[in-house]
This record gives C-alpha cells, structure tokens and sequence, in this order.
C-alpha cells in the first residue's frame, strides 16, 4: 500500500511535517528546526572526507567568524542545503537551474528570517575561510586532533545559536 505523501506533486515531506514547494518556496512553509535537522545531516565536502563533518557544524562556525550584524546570515548562508542537499561548487557551476533553484529557495529562507539576500561579502569571507581551515583540518592534515560533532549534536548547537542571535537581536 503506497502513502499519498510520498506523491505530493513539486512539494518535499520536511522532518516537521510541513510540505515545502522548493520550486516555489513559501517562507510560511520554512521553519528553522527542518533547517537545523537537515544541515546537520549533510556532510560536507560530498561526504568525502575521514570524519563527517555536517554542514550545520560549518554553519555555527562561520556565524562566530562574522560580526554582529552579519551572524544570523553567516549560520544560514547554507540553509537552502538543509532542503537541496550540498552540491560541491566544481559540480553546482555546470547545473544553472540548481543554481536558480538555490537562489530562489535562499531569498525565501532570507525573508522570513530576516536577513539580507544576496549573500553579503562579509559572510562570503568568513565562509571562505572556513572552507580553508575544514579542507585543511580534514583532507590535507587527516588530522586526528579534529573531531567534527555528531550530527544531534550540531544540530542542538545550531539551535540553541539561533535563539541566542535571536534574543540578542530583540535585546539589542
């Protein structure tokens, strides 16, 4: 016997229940626990490194690399992979209609957290850096020293980010 919601026409099935159209995102359908869930269960660098590393972890980090203005962006640069999965760039710049996918998908995530869209250069330098500093740690070094959160407990770190930026936004 089949479920109905495996069939539920351009929409995804998210770990809260909602039904997410990624083709046409509403922001309504976006909620901030199916991000952090699902960021924390995609690996980066494809998945092809010694240690997983999820791509929620890379987020936390990348948002403590940004100044204040910028460290809600900088923990949801990525949020589009928590519905999309993560494509490496030498792969993502040969599919322009993944690229336009992610990029509508990311201005509906931008507008109902409240963020600036497209992403800024701060965040892009402090993502870059990161970048760096994950390829060195775990594809140059294989260092053993680096061991890269499991995925729940990214993924509780991720949130428990968010309400912290959150209350410090509303208490200024």
């Amino acid at each position: 016997m089949s479920d109905p919601t495996l069939y539920a026409g351009d929409t995804i099935l998210t770990y809260s229940g909602h039904y997410l159209n990624v083709f046409d995102p509403d922001p309504d359908s976006i909620c901030i626990e199916d991000i952090a869930h699902g960021l924390s269960h995609v690996p980066r660098f494809a998945g092809q490194t010694a240690r997983f590393l999820s791509v929620a972890e890379h987020s936390i980090a990348v948002s403590t690399l940004c100044s204040a203005p910028f460290k809600l962006e900088g923990l949801l640069h990525d949020a589009t992979e928590a519905y999309l999965m993560d494509i490496p760039k030498p792969i993502k710049k040969h599919l322009p209609d993944y690229v336009k996918l992610e990029n509508n998908l990311m201005k509906a995530i931008a507008e109902k957290f409240g963020f600036p869209n497209p992403t800024s250069s701060e965040v892009k330098f402090a993502d870059k850096r990161q970048l760096e500093l994950e390829h060195h740690m775990l594809r140059v070094l294989k260092d053993n020293s680096f061991y890269p959160m499991p995925s729940e407990s990214a993924k509780k770190k991720f949130l428990s980010r968010y309400d912290l930026l959150r209350k410090e936004e509303y208490y200024g």
